[in-house]
Parts: structure tokens; C-alpha cells; sequence
């Protein structure tokens, strides 16, 4: 299987839409990933991450479905406690929000969101979770794409890749429109998810009048 998780466009936060740049963003990405013949697409329930969706909806013909566990988080990972990587915090690893510190901020109930979410979708396409892998119910070489945000994309990265929360939230982020894709290496009845490319942007790097320049490149 083959996952592409994908920022939204350029963001309008007021109206929850996209600017009308993100909205050429999202034509741009759509005209990109048509190419890759993707079999499902998902989003969040909330504007920006449909809007983002459309343009691909439209040239391939394919209906998106609704996750709604897949909106937005309340914390903000883009802006990270500095002390999120201090020794105590690497020491504890996954449950640094224990601390008390860290007690009033959601992680627990947003890291039970997502994994619960993330297992559901992919039980949906042949693999069941198994400890920190997926079990191979069924051999999967489809193709689904998740359009949703930043916070909430720091969060599957952090879940796939059993990274605790503090250090992603600290080294990675996710600009508007790039693509994440991971690709399951299934051996032995199990898939690991891998990531394929991080953070990427060709879509607007090929368009001279995507305003490219403006904006930071991973």
C-alpha cells in the first residue's frame, strides 16, 4: 500500500478556506498527483483540507470521503515548548506529556485520536495493527491519499514512525500543499510503513507563477 498524506493549500483561517493562492496551490498539486493514479481519497471534515482535495476530485472523478477524526489538533506543534527536548523529556520518550508540566495540554486524547483513526483507515485497506506494526490481513497495492493539516500530519508521522511527540513536534514540519508518502514493505504477513519522501513540493517548484520563492522548501 501506498499512503500520501497531504498539507492543505494555502490557508484563509477566518473563513476556513484557502486563499486564492492556496486555491492555485491545490490546482497545481491536483494536476501533480493525477499522475499517480491514487484509488482513495480522504480528508478532514473542516474547509481548507476540502478545498485542498477538489481540484483532484474533479480530474480524476473520484468522490472523497470524510474522515472526521482527521481535523485539526489543538496544539501547536509548529511552535514547540523549548524545553521539549530536554533530557527529561528524551528520557521519559513517548510519555513525556506525563510530566507535569504538560498535563493541561491534549496530547494523550489527540494521540488517541489519530492512532485510533490511522488503524481504522488502513484496517479498512487489508492491515490490521500488531504492536508497532501492521499485520497483512490482505495484500494491498492500493493507493490512498489524507488531506488534512499540519498539526494533525505531525501527528501520523509521529505515530508511523514511533517517534515521540516532543521530538517530532520539534524537528518537523509540513508546508502548505506537500506530500508525504509512505510506502508499506510487506514480508513475513507484516507491513512496515516507510517514508518514501518528506515534505514535498514539486508541483509549485515546476510553476514559475506559483510564487514558489516566497515560501521555505524542505
Amino acid at each position: 500500500m501506498e499512503f500520501y498524506l497531504i498539507r492543505h493549500g494555502d490557508p484563509d483561517y477566518e473563513h476556513d478556506t484557502l486563499t486564492t493562492y492556496g486555491h492555485r496551490q491545490a490546482e497545481l498539486l491536483g494536476k501533480r498527483l493525477e499522475k499517480e493514479n491514487i484509488d482513495y481519497l480522504y480528508s478532514s471534515p473542516l474547509g481548507r483540507a476540502q478545498a485542498t482535495s477538489a481540484p483532484l476530485a474533479r480530474l480524476t472523478g473520484k468522490t472523497v470521503k470524510i474522515l472526521p477524526w482527521s481535523q485539526e489538533v489543538g496544539i501547536p506543534c509548529y511552535i514547540p515548548s523549548p524545553d521539549y527536548l530536554e533530557q527529561k523529556n528524551l528520557d521519559l520518550g513517548k510519555l513525556f506529556y506525563t510530566r507535569e508540566k504538560y498535563k493541561e495540554w491534549p496530547f494523550a486524547i489527540c494521540e488517541e485520536r489519530v492512532s485510533t483513526g490511522i488503524d481504522c483507515l488502513f484496517g479498512v485497506h487489508g492491515y490490521s495493527k500488531f504492536g508497532d506494526k501492521y499485520k497483512v490481513v490482505s495484500h494491498s497495492d492500493e493507493k490512498i491519499a489524507l488531506f488534512c493539516h499540519g498539526n494533525l500530519g505531525i501527528f501520523v508521522i509521529s505515530y508511523l514512525m514511533n517517534l515521540p511527540m516532543n521530538v517530532a513536534a520539534s524537528h518537523l514540519v509540513l508546508y502548505t500543499t506537500s506530500v508525504t508518502k509512505f510506502v508499506f514493505e510487506e514480508k513475513d504477513g507484516f507491513a512496515v510503513p516507510k517514508i518514501q519522501y518528506f515534505n514535498e513540493r514539486m508541483h509549485l517548484r515546476d510553476n514559475p507563477d506559483s510564487n514558489v520563492d516566497a515560501i521555505p522548501q524542505v
